[in-house]
């Protein structure tokens, strides 16, 4: 105690019990407030947390919407969306393409040689006319 004094630190060491009273009615005093104060705090967390759940929310729906439309747009696209997904397609269609050219050239060759073999038969068979067409190029 006499160190205490000394130092100047006797008031820690001195025990004032109606200190102690007053200071037990005022923080039971406090506490409802401090209570009050933390639901307060709790309340705008949750709201704001609330607040940017929504906020992510519609961000989100947004960026569906666009992919959705990005995606309408690409089938639509005939072109565009054989070129994407499919890009053998094209290729394919051409490849297609010139072989119904070719049998159709094929058909009209068989069918000005079957002509060719009418009149080759309408000829040994006596008759006088021949119809030559002259040719197309």
């Amino acid at each position: 105690m006499a160190v205490a004094k000394f130092t100047g630190i006797d008031w820690a060491l001195k025990f004032k019990p109606w200190g102690a009273v007053k200071l037990a009615g005022n923080i039971n005093k406090a506490l409802p407030l401090i209570g009050l104060a933390f639901e307060a705090w709790d309340s705008y967390n949750k709201h704001q947390k609330q607040q940017e759940f929504e906020k992510t929310k519609r961000e989100m729906e947004s960026h569906f919407n666009n992919q959705k439309q990005e995606i309408l747009d690409l089938i639509n696209d005939e072109t565009r969306f054989k070129q994407t997904c499919f890009p053998m397609a094209l290729e394919l269609e051409k490849c297609i393409q010139a072989c119904e050219e070719s049998v159709k050239k094929t058909q009209e060759c068989a069918q000005g040689l079957e002509k060719w073999i009418q009149t080759g038969e309408d000829f040994i068979k006596g008759e006088d006319f021949i119809d030559v067409e002259p040719e197309e190029e």
